[in-house]
């Protein structure tokens, strides 16, 4: 028979567990998403600039430059849509709300896939 300090001492590693795998995964969600951001940022300055120092010789460099510095941008905006849900979405767990956000998960989608068609 299992005493109640041994049950106990289980339910708390178990917890402790939980708890460290859930930090583990919200740091890793939110380190991929400050990674988009920076990278997308960063694209776009060097698109820029790269506009600015050689110029476009042709329309179809134009429109590639235009298209790459637009889902750069998309993907920035999104970003930092997912942050801001992020917040709230974390003050409804706060408040013993924990119905999944919809958008947030759509945002979130939304960002990788345009990373992976650059």
């Amino acid at each position: 028979m299992i005493n109640t300090s041994d049950k106990e001492e289980y339910d708390a590693k178990d917890k402790a567990y939980y708890s460290a795998a859930l930090s583990a995964w919200f740091t890793t969600k939110l380190e991929r998403d400050k990674q988009l951001l920076s990278l997308s940022v960063t694209a776009i300055g060097l698109l820029v600039t790269l506009l600015k120092i050689g110029g476009v010789s042709t329309i179809r460099q134009a429109v590639l430059f235009g298209i790459a510095i637009f889902l750069f941008l998309i993907t920035a905006i999104t970003i930092i849509l997912i942050f801001d849900r992020n917040a709230i979405h974390i003050e409804q767990i706060l408040s013993q709300s924990e119905d999944q956000d919809k958008i947030l998960g759509i945002l979130d989608v939304e960002a990788v896939n345009y990373l992976r068609t650059q």
